[in-house]
């Protein structure tokens, strides 16, 4: 699941506790989160734009 409002809304509906996963923040990009029957909940916009710069920096290094 992508965004933390997303997630947020989808732990609410389940009736679930949305709980941060501390030890996977990585520079500017918030913590991963654990939900009961979600197998990936990230932070959407963030994790989106980062995982976009270190794929041109990739592309720039081949």
């Amino acid at each position: 699941m992508c965004g933390g409002t997303t997630a947020a809304f989808v732990a609410d509906y389940l009736g679930e506790s949305l709980t941060a996963l501390e030890d996977t923040r990585c520079d500017d990009i918030p913590a991963m989160s654990a939900l009961k029957g979600v197998d990936l909940v990230t932070e959407g916009l963030l994790t989106i734009r980062r995982l976009n710069i270190y794929a041109r920096q990739t592309r720039n290094f081949t």
